[in-house]
């Protein structure tokens, strides 16, 4: 019997050990976390990045990527791989789950909130991407004053459509569902108003988007 002689890096055999736990806790996560934030992508991205870097430390041979922006070689080279290749591993290792109960309760409290103008108590109950999203909470709430002086106070609401859909175009990763109404508001006026929900890692739901569209639609 043969054996293989020679010395060992601790510190590229210990980068390789933290990488490969790493890599399992990450996997762990991805498969039984749903639904995660875009701030919890980030950081599983980021991790696994990492824990690429030290595998790569290890493994023989020598790897080269060239970005318009940025040169590496070696474990270097595998960071920027995956971190640069976010959406595509986001898209295909993140769980997507719906929550088996109604978005409605959710809808209706933030929609309440909004009829009453407290503002901050219907942002309060936003999903944290959407909110991020927004940045400056002051002038969300100058859009609103100005579009509710326009429309004036909803008198009613009339669901008329329901859509579901899996990470659409212009929206973080997840699953969301569209709740849209027939709304008549004091000015006489009905307008389409639609109200996106996300779901969350605690498969709930969380409102991300409020939208009116401004062409008037028949009342009946």
């Amino acid at each position: 019997m043969r054996f293989v002689r020679g010395a060992v890096d601790i510190n590229a055999l210990l980068a390789f050990i933290f990488g490969i736990i790493f890599v399992c806790v990450i996997l762990a996560f991805a498969r039984f976390e749903p639904n995660p934030t875009e701030f919890s992508q980030s950081v599983y991205i980021t991790v696994l990045a990492l824990a690429s870097a030290g595998v790569g430390a290890v493994l023989p041979g020598m790897l080269q990527v060239q970005f318009p922006y940025a040169r590496a070689s070696g474990a270097l080279a595998l960071f920027l791989l995956v971190y640069l290749n976010r959406p595509a591993i986001v898209g295909a290792s993140i769980k997507i789950e719906f929550p088996t109960t109604s978005p409605t309760p959710v809808i209706q409290s933030f929609l309440q909130d909004v009829d009453r103008k407290l503002l901050d108590s219907a942002f309060d109950q936003m999903d944290v991407d959407a909110v991020a999203a927004f940045g400056d909470r002051r002038q969300l709430k100058e859009i609103y004053r100005i579009a509710r002086e326009t429309l004036g106070d909803p008198i009613s609401r009339q669901e008329i459509g329901v859509d579901q859909h899996v990470s659409p175009a212009g929206f973080p990763a997840g699953g969301y569902r569209t709740v849209v109404f027939r709304t008549k508001f004091a000015s006489g006026l009905c307008y389409e108003e639609a109200v996106v929900v996300r779901a969350t890692s605690k498969l709930g739901w969380k409102v991300f988007r409020h939208n009116i569209r401004p062409t008037p639609i028949p009342c009946g």
